[in-house]
């Protein structure tokens, strides 16, 4: 994984399966999974991964979300199709030399940074790339603590030279840049957990890429603030909005579709 940057998805996917040990059927399963034929013909092309979503929402149904969908082997599917098909194209945005005005990267424009996190790091495979595009910097990565992908990521982090925490709050230091890639959907109160972040970081960036419309393994189909529930699809406009009331303004580049997101501290 040292050149995560550079391998392609079929070198990416090899080396995932050695390290992992996957075998021939489920192999198959995540190629079927990346070619958008999960939930098909009733999950047929994919039965693991889909068992697991119907798990999921299932009990949402019940009104008692089963966050034991996290420990289960086919959830690290879903983890390596994400970064194969989104989120490591987030962060190639970053050293892309247009992507911030149209003449200049977003890396040149965030200059010398010292610390950054990676929400919710999966695997650790956006966390190793992180620390890629910014070597000389603390690189962090948030996983749910003794899950098998905050064991795997790591393990991975010893080699990478970047290091897996519970949460940011046990940094005791300012944030440079968290980078967030699906990462608040997970929540069911991902504003109020957005303060949390916030106040425990004090992050002057955030580059973020929500996907609250999506149907997806620990996605809600409503969400809560306060009193409030929130229809799925309008939590995305919600959580912009909350953004800014929490000091934030929202920077224009030139990623493609605007996705992710850039945000920065107002007055910093």
């Amino acid at each position: 994984m040292n050149d995560i940057d550079e391998m392609k998805p079929s070198q990416i996917l090899k080396q995932f399966f050695e390290d992992f040990e996957i075998d021939e059927c489920d192999q198959i399963e995540i190629q079927k999974i990346r070619a958008g034929l999960g939930e098909l013909d009733g999950g047929k092309y994919a039965p693991k991964y889909n068992r697991l979503i119907k798990k999921w929402y299932e009990s949402l149904e019940k009104g008692i979300p089963d966050y034991s969908v996290y420990e289960e082997e086919a959830y690290f599917f879903d983890l390596i199709v994400c970064f194969l098909d989104y989120s490591r194209n987030y962060l190639r945005t970053i050293t892309n030399p247009k992507s911030f005005d149209g003449t200049s990267s977003l890396l040149n424009y965030f200059g010398k940074l010292d610390v950054v996190v990676d929400l919710g790091c999966g695997m650790g495979y956006t966390t190793a790339f992180l620390k890629k595009i910014f070597p000389k910097a603390e690189i962090f990565g948030t996983n749910i603590k003794q899950s098998p992908q905050y064991n795997f990521a790591n393990l991975l982090g010893k080699k990478m030279g970047f290091s897996v925490v519970e949460n940011v709050s046990s940094l005791n230091n300012s944030v440079d840049l968290i980078f967030a890639s699906e990462y608040f959907e997970h929540f069911e109160r991902p504003m109020e957990h957005l303060e949390e972040v916030i106040e425990n970081s004090k992050p002057k960036y955030l580059f973020i890429a929500n996907s609250f419309n999506t149907r997806a393994i620990g996605h809600f189909e409503e969400y809560k603030h306060g009193n409030e529930i929130i229809p799925q699809n309008k939590i995305s406009r919600r959580f912009n909005k909350h953004l800014k009331d929490l000091g934030y303004e929202q920077i224009k580049t030139k990623i493609f579709n605007g996705k992710p997101t850039l945000w920065k501290k107002r007055g910093d």
